[in-house]
């Protein structure tokens, strides 16, 4: 049956919620230690604003994830945890954060494609975070795309799919972090790229108000 998590919980030891046929999410859901928040298999919704993730170095998973209006889901909270999803959607504008410092990969299938407000990178570790699928798309792209100047390692930013914003801002980060732009894509306003780290735009990329890469 289902799984309602209302206002948060802490998992001292992790969770596992791999059986529950649809789980739905809100407040901030924990684990310590080694502990795994695993709530993949079935899709989850995002009621109102979430965190998963805390101390924890456990792998955080979701399977496709679904966010309500005005919601924002904060996948990690800054620890080593990877972080692993399917495509994260919402019915009308949700957010979405990246908190992770994690030496090992960290993958989100896709983002959109359409009513996705801001995606938000607070964090990335040096095992890197990729975007497999596309983040927006042409018709509905992201609100604005940030990365914040709270990066602290050298850890690459892979967009696999496409790229869609019509505002990406690029702050200089205290590590020296990379960007790799591999699908393609359109961000509308003039960009400057503040990172430190390699940046690569493997397949072509459409800057309408242009680019600063110096």
């Amino acid at each position: 049956g289902a799984l309602t998590i209302g206002a948060g919980f802490a998992f001292t030891g992790g969770a596992t919620a791999s059986v529950p046929s649809s789980k739905s999410i809100a407040g901030t859901i924990s684990a310590a230690g080694a502990g795994v928040l695993d709530f993949g298999t079935s899709g989850t919704t995002v009621t109102a604003s979430a965190t998963l993730g805390g101390a924890g170095t456990g792998q955080i998973t979701l399977a496709a994830t679904s966010l309500a209006s005005g919601a924002t889901l904060t996948l990690g909270a800054g620890s080593t945890a990877p972080i692993v999803t399917g495509a994260i959607t919402s019915a009308a504008t949700g957010n979405l954060t990246v908190n992770t410092t994690a030496t090992l990969a960290s993958t989100i299938a896709s983002v959109g494609p359409a009513n996705i407000g801001t995606l938000t990178i607070t964090n990335v570790g040096t095992g890197g975070l990729t975007f497999s699928g596309a983040v927006g798309a042409g018709g509905t792209p992201l609100t604005s795309v940030v990365f914040a100047g709270t990066i602290s390692s050298t850890g690459t930013v892979t967009f696999a799919g496409g790229l869609f914003a019509t505002d990406m801002t690029v702050n200089a980060g205290v590590g020296n972090y990379g960007i790799a732009l591999n699908g393609g894509g359109t961000v509308t306003n003039a960009v400057t790229f503040s990172n430190a780290g390699a940046l690569t735009i493997g397949a072509g990329f459409a800057f309408t108000g242009g680019a600063t890469a110096s």
